[in-house]
């Protein structure tokens, strides 16, 4: 088993992109299309926010909630963190690429390139033995947004057993990554099915 448990620290803030302000120019209002931690608990807090830097046309911006005790809890799950990633693109087909890699992209590689940077982002060195402990796959659900794939992960630690649910959808020039992260077992996929719904809903209000 993985000796590193995952990282009680804040998400550190994200940066700032200057070019974050002409999403709205264009119309569309990133911060909105997000949920917010009343959306998900009473129990829930902002830990990062902002524009994140960005290829010249492309806006990124990125919202992570965690629990302000030790767990919050979402409809029937217990979770401990959940992040929201949002992309602007330059045109509906460029949302979908990325999703369309995803559908197509083998559990292995996806492990691999995905896995690795999960564990990564979450305190650990990403190695070897990490990815050893991580089980990846593939869930089948609904259509969300105009393109969507969605994907579990179970990383086995010497403390706890932890559970990724990763969404990931396009709609319109929008495309999204959402990760909701709990102890194995506690985070329900029709919860964060429901949840990514809502984000799509929100996506077509504020576009």
């Amino acid at each position: 088993r993985y000796s590193c448990p995952m990282d009680p620290t804040p998400t550190p803030a994200a940066a700032v992109s200057t070019a974050g302000a002409g999403s709205l120019a264009q119309g569309f209002d990133l911060a909105a299309m997000l949920l917010r931690p009343d959306d998900l608990s009473a129990d829930a807090e902002t830990t990062a926010e902002g524009f994140l830097d960005s290829p010249a046309g492309i806006v990124v911006y990125q919202r992570a909630i965690r629990p302000v005790g030790q767990f919050m809890e979402v409809g029937a799950s217990v979770l401990v963190e959940v992040t929201q990633t949002i992309t602007l693109q330059a045109s509906p087909l460029e949302a979908q690429a990325p999703i369309r890699i995803l559908e197509a992209m083998d559990l292995a590689v996806f492990k691999e390139i995905v896995g690795r940077s999960l564990l990564q982002s979450q305190g650990g060195d990403g190695g070897e033995a990490a990815l050893d402990n991580l089980t990846v796959g593939r869930i089948d659900a609904s259509t969300i947004g105009d393109s969507s794939a969605l994907f579990s992960m179970t990383l086995e630690t010497v403390v706890t057993d932890f559970e990724f649910i990763m969404i990931f959808f396009s709609t319109g020039r929008i495309s999204f990554q959402f990760v909701a992260t709990g102890t194995s077992g506690e985070v329900v996929i029709n919860d964060m099915v429901s949840l990514a719904g809502k984000i799509a809903e929100r996506v077509n209000a504020n576009s």
